[in-house]
């Protein structure tokens, strides 16, 4: 019963630990919402964008190495901010949301869609295209400011079936729930020569809204959709750590406990201890 009482604590304390993190990054901060009739997007600060050095990033696009920077800026929600997309998100279109900032001019253009026959019962985000220009340097939506929204499609690139709705994979998420990842950054897709374009997206959370059966669902954020797990990798590995040196140390105590003092001379009506004295 000790062992069970001792593991269910390490459980309830990852699970509060987790809790505390993921909500204490995103309440202090100033958020901005940017939505239309059909989707809705939210960053808890400025969305950060810059465009690197490609010599120096590494080829893997999930892995973002050092940003050698040429220009950068963060956009963030004003008056002048103007968000745009279609009124309905239908099953199986593209739904567009189009954000449009004024200083400096740059314009995002995400697309989600919902597709049955890919993953059924859950949305996707499928595009991400930026066009503008930072720095005196320009960011095309057909070149370095085409997005790659899913590095991986999941654990491996053969089966539909082993899709994978976590960080740096598909971008997807149940129909009704939005999709919540904090730093969510997106890479420049495909083989460009030099400017390569990273956004971040901070304490980000993303929901388009469908119409089904003649009406569409309420434009408020549904329960969340959390692209890291509740247990991570690391803490896993920490409780299966620690849970194996406390399963050694038990046995150890039990094997310790098992040994027995001498008693081959321990008999009263044995054969009495004879030592001699003299030399």
């Amino acid at each position: 019963m000790s062992r069970i009482w001792i593991l269910t604590n390490f459980v309830l304390l990852g699970i509060v630990l987790k809790i505390q993190s993921t909500t204490g990054a995103r309440s202090n901060s100033t958020k901005a919402i940017f939505n239309t009739t059909a989707a809705r997007l939210q960053v808890s600060k400025g969305i950060y964008l810059e465009i690197c050095d490609k010599t120096l990033l590494p080829k893997d696009p999930t892995r973002y190495g050092k940003c050698n920077a040429t220009a950068n800026t963060t956009l963030i929600k004003d008056g002048t901010t103007t968000v745009e997309g279609d009124e309905t998100c239908q099953p199986g279109q593209e739904c567009h949301l189009i954000i449009k900032f004024q200083n400096p001019e740059v314009t995002l253009d995400l697309t989600v869609k919902y597709n049955q026959s890919h993953i059924k019962g859950y949305w996707e985000w499928t595009s991400l295209k930026i066009d503008g220009t930072i720095g005196g340097l320009s960011i095309s939506p057909d070149g370095n400011g085409d997005m790659n929204v899913t590095p991986r499609p999941g654990y491996t690139t053969k089966n539909k079936n082993d899709i994978n709705c976590q960080r740096d994979n598909t971008i997807c998420a149940p129909v009704g729930l939005s999709w919540t990842c904090d730093d969510e950054k997106f890479q420049s897709k495909g083989n460009l020569n030099k400017n390569v374009v990273i956004i971040n997206f901070p304490g980000l959370q993303l929901q388009p809204f469908f119409a089904r059966n003649g009406s569409t669902q309420a434009l408020r954020f549904g329960a969340n959709w959390d692209c890291d797990p509740l247990l991570s990798v690391p803490l896993w590995t920490g409780l299966l750590v620690g849970l194996g040196l406390l399963m050694a140390f038990y046995w150890a105590v039990g094997m310790i406990s098992s040994v027995n003092t001498p008693d081959k001379f321990d008999d009263p009506k044995g054969k009495q201890i004879s030592v001699p004295t003299a030399d």
